[in-house]
């Protein structure tokens, strides 16, 4: 019963156990590895909360892998921590902001994984798109497919979302309503601020 709750608590609250440079080296590890698991799967984390699955025909670079992972990241960072300084009465540290909220990126390991499931990628030459009847032809050959690969997605952008509330509360120490409705909004606008950023740069 123990291992059970460890295990649980590992899994959906792992900064009650961990943070400052652990998270962080851990953290950095993790976005590295979403990096190249992007680039050779053609996996496009292009956002705070966005995966695209892209074409053999069209690679991106591997710079812009770099830049759509790092550059989202750092700016959730950044908001996460202007947020939580502004609303908690107590000592906010960048380092456990940065590694925890980096950390709570764990679960989209998995997502390149799902781009390899019938129909998840629309590649060029695989329907026209402009005939309605072909799409619908391929979502119904697929459709067993699409709908485990985004159920799958559905699953791991939650556990990623509540492991960085989790990760922002801790770190910020704000729970409760204000924790909630405060997370709820610094994500929405990390997710604005990472799309037009990388809009610009890319």
């Amino acid at each position: 019963m123990k291992t059970t709750r460890n295990l649980k608590a590992y899994l959906f609250q792992p900064f009650s156990f961990f943070a400052g440079w652990t998270s962080v080296i851990t953290g950095l590890f993790i976005l590295t590895v979403l990096v190249v698991a992007g680039f050779f799967t053609h996996t496009h984390f292009d956002g705070v909360l966005d995966v695209h699955y892209g074409c053999n025909e069209m690679p991106a670079s591997l710079s812009r892998h770099l830049y759509c992972v790092f550059i989202s990241r750092i700016i959730a960072i950044a908001v996460f921590y202007i947020t939580a300084v502004i609303l908690s009465s107590s000592k906010i540290r960048l380092i456990d902001i940065a590694g925890t909220i980096t950390t709570a990126q764990w679960p989209l390991l998995f997502a390149p994984l799902i781009g390899f499931l019938p129909g998840m990628r629309f590649c060029e030459g695989s329907v026209n798109t402009l005939n309605v009847e072909a799409i619908m032809i391929f979502f119904r050959e697929h459709l067993v497919g699409l709908l485990f690969g985004v159920l799958f997605m559905l699953i791991l952008l939650i556990w990623s979302v509540f492991l960085m509330y989790n990760a922002y509360s801790v770190s910020a120490n704000i729970k409760g309503g204000k924790g909630i409705a405060s997370f709820i909004a610094a994500l929405f606008v990390a997710e604005i601020i990472s799309k037009i950023a990388l809009f610009l740069i890319l």
